[in-house]
């Protein structure tokens, strides 16, 4: 593997993996999302998700077309581009928490200043 495939990939995984780390206790806990507590991790998993998209971008750099012929089926546009909130100060954690447990079946109840999210 080359220096450079190693300097992009390397911090892709520690990014996957402290996704990963933060996420359970969230999962464990829904209601932690009500939290103070909640909502740092909600941001400690946002930001590694942007910084995998710029380490994704980097890969296709160096090794164009590698992603997408070798995982077809995946939205590399979506993962280099995740989708972001218009404003970050209004409806940031209900957002986030949305777009990131929806897939869960864990996004109930009030979250953020006691609005209630719009999970689909």
């Amino acid at each position: 593997m080359s220096d450079d495939l190693l300097l992009v990939i390397t911090p892709l995984r520690k990014a996957l993996e402290r996704i990963q780390r933060k996420a359970e206790p969230l999962l464990a806990k829904p209601n932690l999302l009500e939290t103070e507590e909640g909502e740092d991790l909600l941001d400690v998993i946002c930001m590694q998700f942007l910084a995998a998209g710029e380490a994704l971008k980097r890969l296709e750099k160096l090794q164009p077309g590698l992603l997408a012929s070798s995982f077809p089926d995946i939205d590399w546009k979506g993962a280099v581009h995740p989708p972001r909130p218009r404003r970050l100060s209004f409806g940031y954690p209900s957002v986030m928490a949305c777009r990131s447990f929806s897939s869960t079946n864990r996004c109930r109840g009030s979250l953020g200043e006691g609005r209630k999210p719009k999970c689909s």
